[in-house]
């Protein structure tokens, strides 16, 4: 916006030259006059959204120094096969490793629940004496020792809990296979997004530098009373559109970047360390 207030403002200083001049009319300097001061309210609301970003970046960071940026932040995943993205997003996923420790802990439970009707070995020894005198005699003292078998035959549950065992193994298997699925869904509608917004920003770059030629060319028609101030301005809005896109564009670039780390797994805490 500060360089579409400077080129406005430039067209305003030639249109009041040109009409001391009488090569224009007051209607070309009242139409450049009137685009300058809506340029100077967009102007204004840009920076309050500015000011409003700046605050909520604050806020996300805690980090009260932080005045402007520079730059965009791009985050690059080496995009090679959608297998090895697959492979890296399992690696670092921290809802796949709690799934695959949940499915590993389920079938556990099915040894458990199982084990549980298995025999058991069970024994028991004791030592006493028959008589309530202290002495050295002991041919009163006794010896028992004994060893069981315990089985359970009769427990009617028993086919009942193993098999909700076994349904809750298999909700989980299927549970993991259901998150590996979404993974690679998630993987490809990235990939592709990223794509396509990188062909997006890189019309969008002709664009602009298309839009600023154009503008250069008219305000050279304009100076020679080639264009009206009509035209002209017209072609300085054209021009302050197809910077507005650009900007867009590229961020939804980084953010379709940053949409593929995401889905990777990657701790984004580890790019904020010293950036700003």
């Amino acid at each position: 916006m500060n360089k579409t207030k400077e080129a406005i403002t430039y067209v305003v200083k030639q249109a009041n030259e040109f009409h001391k001049e009488g090569l224009v009319t007051k209607i070309d300097v009242k139409q450049a006059t009137v685009h300058e001061l809506n340029v100077n309210s967009k102007l204004i609301e840009a920076q309050n959204n500015f000011d409003v970003a700046i605050a909520y970046l604050k806020f996300l960071t805690s980090d009260e120094t932080i005045s402007d940026v520079f730059n965009m932040k791009h985050i690059y995943c080496d995009v090679n096969s959608i297998d090895d993205l697959y492979e890296k997003a399992l690696q670092n996923r921290d809802e796949f490793k709690m799934q695959e420790i949940n499915k590993q802990a389920m079938k556990k439970n099915i040894d458990v629940v199982n084990s549980e009707y298995m025999p058991t070995i069970y024994s028991h020894f004791e030592y006493g004496f028959n008589d309530n005198s202290i002495d050295l005699d002991n041919t009163k003292d006794y010896y028992m020792a004994v060893v069981g078998l315990k089985y359970n035959i009769f427990d009617m549950t028993r086919s009942a809990k193993s098999e909700k065992a076994s349904l809750e193994y298999k909700k989980s298997v299927n549970n993991l296979e259901q998150l590996q699925d979404m993974i690679k869904l998630e993987i490809k509608k990235s990939i592709s997004n990223l794509n396509a917004k990188e062909k997006v920003l890189t019309e969008k770059i002709k664009a602009k530098e298309l839009a600023a030629e154009v503008f250069e060319q008219s305000n050279l028609m304009y100076k020679n009373q080639l264009i009206s101030m009509t035209n002209l301005l017209e072609q300085e809005a054209n021009l302050q559109r197809n910077e507005a896109a650009l900007i867009n564009a590229k961020y939804d670039y980084s953010l379709a970047l940053a949409n593929i780390a995401l889905v990777l797994g990657v701790d984004f805490t580890q790019y904020n360390k010293g950036n700003k």
